[in-house]
């Protein structure tokens, strides 16, 4: 709704203003739709363990437990019972440490934000904001709520998490939609659980907590109803059916045994036995063996296995539908493979450059401009580093650390950005070069950038960029693209 609607519309339906709520109007409307946080199911642990034991064939076993204490066998009843006890133990501890790792996506919402309140700008916890709360956003931001922009400038946000879609979006606030204009084309919107790529922006909380688009899909997934694995749907068939026949063979056995004079009672205690040493007590235990053996083996790539029954029926599919990005695929860029110096090379994982942007080889003065171009960040988090930025740009920060150039933008100062934009369809960054020359670098679309360029560097030898050279290019564009590859040209100027 609140895409189809006018700036002035919005913010009177929420009765808030540019100044933002007060610090008494945004404690009132917390109190009426509480705090912007995902609503968290709850699974009770010990409900949990008495849901392992949940089928016929362990009814089965502990019966055979009980006729063993009954019988006075009883190594062969603690036997059993370990056997149950141990199985249970073994699904119970990978279903909780499954649910643990889904809780983590908790951490998808922003935990702080930058508001608006009574005029000035305050950071408050995420889970305190309210409908109508005026929210700041900048580069790196992760979105706190579900927000209606009401100013930009150069926004693009990564609605990867949402939408599946990995190339970021270009937002603009002054667009008036269709009602029924889906997620991914509301330029107009933010969304809880995306993120700040690139640009500022100012917006109006719309939507918090469980009522975010984020929170639908939490709650649909709540509602969604658990049904048995193939495995234990099959386990709890073979544990009727082997149920039925013990007890028809012991049945068998007690009316023969009482035909042919044994007492009432030895008979009884004789088909009891008979019942206990048929129960394949080993079965179950063996079947949660090579079922932790296959869990273990998938969380090492990385592969959460909520219940280990759900392994076997994994591997009865034929076919699987899944979301692509950041499921299959890690959402990420890489730079695969380049053209340089007239040739077509595939980018290994083990580079090295001199950082040179003058007078190195063609690769190193295409990654040192990669390095000086990409505004993407470097961070350090748990040992491990983490780029963020617009994918492209970050794909190219990566290259230029595998090579081990870190140091670019000290040696050649930026002095000017000249951003992406409708018009140019490319960006330039402009940096000041040791001998007081300006070194202009841009990254664009090949096809633009052929229209504009008349010269071509290969091995350090500056030629006319001809029109046999042109189609060369334009063709080598045409392979990487059937390939599914993303092309991007770079040029520079001194």
């Amino acid at each position: 709704m609140w895409h189809s609607l006018k700036i002035e519309e919005v913010l009177k339906k929420l009765s808030t203003g540019p100044d933002g709520l007060s610090e008494s109007e945004a404690r009132r409307r917390l109190e009426k739709y509480g705090p912007n946080e995902l609503r968290e199911r709850r699974v009770n642990p010990v409900l949990m363990f008495l849901r392992q034991f949940a089928n016929f064939l362990v009814y089965i076993l502990l019966a055979a437990t009980l006729l063993s204490i009954l019988l006075g066998e009883y190594v062969d009843a603690a036997l059993i019972l370990s056997i149950v006890v141990l199985m249970g133990a073994a699904g119970f501890l990978q279903e909780y440490k499954a649910e643990e790792a889904i809780r983590a996506l908790k951490e998808m919402v922003a935990p702080h934000a930058k508001v608006v309140r009574d005029g000035r700008v305050r950071v408050v916890h995420a889970r305190e904001l309210v409908p109508g709360d005026i929210v700041l956003l900048e580069e790196g931001d992760r979105v706190p709520a579900d927000i209606r922009l009401l100013e930009v400038e150069e926004l693009e946000v990564d609605e990867s998490p949402l939408t599946g879609e990995s190339v970021p979006v270009e937002k603009n606030h002054a667009t008036v939609l269709p009602p029924d204009t889906p997620i991914y084309e509301r330029s107009n919107m933010v969304y809880a659980g995306t993120y700040v790529v690139r640009g500022k922006g100012k917006g109006v909380v719309v939507a918090t907590g469980m009522n975010t688009e984020l929170g639908k899909i939490a709650a649909s997934l709540e509602e969604v109803e658990s049904e048995r694995t193939l495995l234990e749907r099959e386990l709890d068939r073979f544990g009727k059916w082997i149920g039925w026949l013990l007890l028809a063979l012991s049945a068998a056995v007690f009316v023969l045994a009482v035909m042919t004079g044994e007492e009432v009672l030895a008979a009884a205690l004789t088909a009891a036995a008979l019942a206990v040493a048929a129960v394949p007590e080993g079965l179950p235990a063996i079947a949660t063996t090579v079922l932790a053996i296959g869990a273990l083996r998938m969380a090492k790539a990385n592969a959460i296995v909520r219940k280990l029954a759900a392994i076997e029926t994994l591997g009865a599919c034929n076919v699987i539908c899944s979301d692509k990005t950041g499921t299959i695929t890690r959402g990420e860029m890489r730079v695969r493979r380049v053209f340089v110096d007239g040739k077509d090379l595939e980018v290994g994982r083990r580079l090295k450059s001199s950082g040179d942007v003058l007078s190195g080889s063609g690769m190193d003065k295409l990654i040192s401009m990669c390095a000086l171009y990409s505004d993407a960040r470097v961070e350090k988090a748990n040992g491990r580093t983490i780029i963020k930025g617009p994918p492209t740009e970050a794909a190219l920060r990566e290259l230029a650390l595998r090579a081990g150039v870190e140091d670019a933008d000290e040696r050649y100062p930026r002095l000017r950005t000249l951003p992406f934009d409708r018009r140019r369809k490319r960006k330039s960054t402009l940096h000041a070069l040791p001998d007081g020359r300006v070194l202009v670098l841009t990254f664009g679309a090949p096809e633009l950038l052929l229209e504009r360029c008349r010269w071509i560097e290969v091995e350090g030898d500056v030629r006319p960029l001809d029109q046999r050279a042109r189609e060369e290019v334009v063709e080598l564009i045409d392979t990487y693209a059937s390939q599914g590859l993303r092309t991007l040209a770079a040029a520079y100027r001194v």
